[in-house]
């Protein structure tokens, strides 16, 4: 549809209507103008038409990224066979729809086979499922359907006359894998007999992503509703959340363990607090969020009698450890104006006697505190569609961080995110590049198990926001660890592309210039513009992710 509202003529119609005070049309039409500019049309690299066109059943080798209902079929930006290319301790996805054409599908296998059987490389099959969006987002394809996201464990699967199934692969490479070419084959069987032979190949290039990410990350699970009847019904432990927190790491993401140190400050013991921390460290957690039980409403009496002596004990401890960078209390969220001054209040008491113990500030729906808390907070985290360049340059430059965080308050803005399910599996690419291109410190997200509305029975997991607070799905067997969805397998893509261009980005200064290829590809122009714009064609960011590669193992 076009985003109507960036039409400077069209808006100039709206504005002369507003003005000469044709109210009556005014109000029907500019509440009009908003709805189709939030309209977005499908991804047109793929020129996606009806299944049913497709009279015989055939198969479309795809970008991990995309998203195509099961009605739909590409016509263009597909392949017929996979080909990867991959640094030593990375991911990549890729997506086989198959197509049952007029007749349908019954029994489908599909099973992976290398050409040589010596090879550490891990391939990973799975399902594509689908959760149903039954009020389109803000900003979305503006359509009731059942949008691919979660990836079930591939077992046999039938498909229906004029329908589609998908199946996703992804490689995960050792950091121990050779550098070289591996090559495999994919068959496609129907009731045992063979319908299609995929070639496959991967290319492993000679460097390695780091263990532990260069992105700070901070996502939350709460598990709250895990154990709830229809979910797993009492059956979730303590093991399972602790194989969670090592799940994210999988997708390049930090969710801060939950740690405890007060006991540790009042015994000064910090034996038990040291073990944990290096526990996950070893294990590739970036960051650790330290709790503290003041709030916004504490007085400041309780504030320095009972809260700021532990927080000092706290700071000495960390500093002397030095793991001072990558603690943080986060202990007021979103503020509101009315609350401002009673907080720079108690960051005044704090800031005195703890000058080092990093503090998180996530705005909400205003900026007052980038005035009010300047050399009061450590961590600055405006939503991304809040972002001025100049103010973060000023806070970096003072030897504050800069994050980054999504919520609902973007459903109907276009920037990328991790989160909406009926949007661009592109936003989501994008997202490590858009955060790359303005020197972003870290990034949030809020929540990713949110389940207080079934993930199977609606998208809606948040008011209004398809996807927000959920990108693991309850595992249908109510015992094994949730699902992970199509949206985390893209973010971690994202992300490893800010860990090479991080990479990239050091191999120029090390050298000392950089060529125009490199000063090309750290540009990210070819993904984003760094402010509301992304490239919508999924392809575009396989085809970067290679040069980017390319351009780290040439030789200077």
């Amino acid at each position: 549809m076009g985003l109507f509202l960036q039409n400077k003529l069209f808006y100039a119609i709206l504005m002369h209507m507003k003005h000469t005070h044709k109210l009556n049309s005014f109000l029907f039409i500019a509440p009009l103008c908003l709805f189709l500019s939030c309209v977005s049309a499908p991804p047109k690299a793929f020129h996606l038409q009806k299944a049913k066109k497709e009279k015989t059943a055939t198969y479309f080798c795809l970008p991990g990224s995309v998203k195509i209902l099961q009605n739909e079929i590409p016509s263009h930006g597909y392949a017929n066979e996979i080909e990867l290319h991959s640094a030593k301790g990375e991911a990549e996805s890729r997506q086989i729809l198959i197509s049952g054409g007029e007749k349908g599908l019954e029994n489908i296998s599909v099973s992976f086979q290398w050409e040589e059987a010596s090879t550490d490389l891990q391939v990973d099959l799975g399902l594509i499922a689908y959760t149903p969006v039954k009020k389109p987002g803000l900003r979305s394809f503006w359509k009731r359907a059942d949008f691919p996201d979660p990836i079930l464990d591939l077992r046999p699967f039938s498909i229906e006359k004029n329908k589609n199934r998908i199946v996703y692969l992804t490689t995960k490479v050792s950091t121990k894998t050779k550098p070289g070419i591996y090559k495999a084959f994919i068959y496609v069987k129907s009731n045992e007999d063979l319908l299609w032979t995929i070639p496959f190949q991967i290319k492993v290039y000679d460097l390695a992503l780091p263990k532990t990410a260069r992105l700070k990350t901070a996502f939350y699970y709460y598990f709250s509703e895990a154990n709830e009847e229809r979910y797993y019904n009492g059956a979730w432990t303590k093991e399972m959340s602790e194989a969670m927190y090592k799940k994210a790491l999988e997708f390049r993401f930090t969710s801060p363990p939950a740690l405890s140190w007060k006991e540790n400050a009042v015994n000064d013991d910090w034996t038990s607090f040291d073990q944990s921390i290096e526990y996950w460290l070893d294990a590739g957690v970036t960051v650790f969020d330290l709790p503290v039980s003041f709030r916004r409403t504490t007085s400041i009496e309780e504030l320095q009698t009972k809260h700021i002596p532990l927080l000092e004990k706290l700071e000495k401890h960390l500093l002397e450890k030095n793991w001072i960078d990558i603690c943080y209390i986060y202990y007021f969220d979103e503020p509101s104006l009315s609350s401002i001054k009673t907080i720079k209040e108690q960051l005044k008491h704090i800031k005195e006697r703890v000058a080092h113990l990093k503090i998180m500030y996530v705005y909400g729906t205003n900026r007052a505190g980038e005035k009010a808390f300047v050399d009061l907070v450590d961590i600055w985290m405006p939503n991304i569609h809040q972002y001025k360049e100049p103010f973060a340059k000023e806070r970096q430059a003072a030897g504050d961080e800069m994050w980054i965080y999504t919520c609902i308050g973007n459903i109907h803005r276009r920037h990328p995110d991790n989160f909406r399910v009926d949007w661009y599996g592109a936003s989501h690419r994008a997202l490590g590049p858009w955060l790359f291109a303005h020197e972003i410190d870290g990034y949030l997200y809020w929540r990713i198990d949110r389940w207080v509305f079934n993930p199977w029975e609606t998208a809606e997991t948040f008011p209004w926001a398809n996807g927000d607070g959920m990108m693991f799905y309850p595992n249908p067997d109510k015992k094994s660890l949730p699902l992970a969805s199509l949206r985390l397998h893209a973010m971690r893509d994202s992300f490893e592309d800010f860990d090479l261009l991080t990479m990239l980005k050091e191999k120029g200064e090390r050298r000392g210039y950089f060529t125009e290829e490199e000063k090309e590809l750290l540009s990210v122009q070819e993904l984003t513009d760094g402010k509301v714009w992304f490239e919508k064609d999924d392809n575009t960011y396989d085809t970067f992710h290679k040069k980017l590669l390319e351009a780290l193992v040439r030789s200077d």
